[in-house]
């Protein structure tokens, strides 16, 4: 899986994370578990793969943990992402 896709989706999970919706936390919850599968699986760049692997069965402590990653590597394809 590549690495800018799981980092469009994890700037989604971000965004419906600082937005702190309550009809939005099921979608936010259900998109952390996917950038997780998405991570996990054996194409995907592997310092995300580590991170989802140290953090396996805890989507939103992964997803959190992966920003770092996709801030320094990945370019928003929305420019009012905030990273």
């Amino acid at each position: 899986m590549s690495a800018q896709i799981i980092c469009q989706d994890l700037r989604l999970w971000d965004a419906y994370r600082r937005a702190n919706l309550p009809g939005e936390r099921e979608a936010m919850v259900a998109l952390g578990e996917d950038i997780s599968a998405k991570a996990l699986e054996e194409d995907a760049e592997p310092e995300l793969r580590e991170i989802a692997v140290e953090h396996e069965g805890e989507a939103g402590v992964s997803a959190d943990a992966m920003i770092p990653w996709c801030t320094e590597n990945t370019e928003a394809a929305n420019d009012s992402s905030p990273w």
